[in-house]
């Protein structure tokens, strides 16, 4: 299955600083998205009258090819898909939130989290041991 994502630049933004995304905590980790808040002006911004441009079927296919290209479990079920705004956001950005897990496992380390951008690139997460 083939997707095409047709991508409509008005202008690169010339916003400056870091936009946290997303956290996610565990008794011995703890693993943060970020982005410039220019890539998400270019990128993340969605009026909620219309579709995303980055269908949900699409956001899923470019989470599982990341998993994938990483050596990831790639083929897991899909548990949770969110479309969400930034935690510390003031504008109308928006990400997908998508997370891969088996549910009978009682392995934490078979989820798999993914940030995908409305613009199909994933953001890579950053991990601190807690």
């Amino acid at each position: 299955m083939v997707f095409s994502l047709a991508v409509f630049v008005h202008g690169e933004s010339t916003a400056t600083g870091t936009v946290l995304l997303a956290t996610v905590s565990s008794p011995h980790e703890t693993i943060t998205w970020s982005a410039p808040e220019a890539r998400l002006q270019d990128s993340g911004l969605w009026d909620s009258r219309h579709e995303p441009r980055l269908s949900v079927a699409q956001a899923i296919s470019f989470a599982r090819s990341h998993l994938k290209s990483h050596g990831r479990p790639d083929q897991l079920p899909l548990l949770y898909l969110e479309l969400r705004r930034p935690q510390d956001s003031r504008n109308e950005f928006y990400f997908y939130f998508i997370t891969f897990d088996n549910p009978r496992s009682l392995d934490p380390s078979t989820r798999q989290d993914v940030v995908v951008l409305l613009d199909g690139s994933v953001v890579e997460p950053v991990r601190r041991k807690t």
